[in-house]
């Protein structure tokens, strides 16, 4: 991961059963100047459960990078 140069963002929900938030940490970390957002009590459909806040997210990073 380390050798990805394109802009990232990870997103995560703190509650998702799939995907624990602990996961995203290790994958930021190895990928050069990544975003992480976590969403709290957000689940695995956090862009469902969430879709203001996501979009908001995602407009963000992508005016930003």
């Amino acid at each position: 991961m380390s050798n990805i140069t394109q802009p990232t963002s990870v997103i995560v929900g703190t509650d998702d059963m799939w995907t624990p938030a602990a996961n995203s940490l290790m994958i930021v970390e190895k990928i050069p100047a990544a975003w992480l957002v976590q969403i709290r009590d957000a689940g695995y459909g956090l862009m469902y459960q969430y879709p203001e806040q996501f979009s908001k997210i995602v407009r963000t990073f992508l005016e930003t990078t």
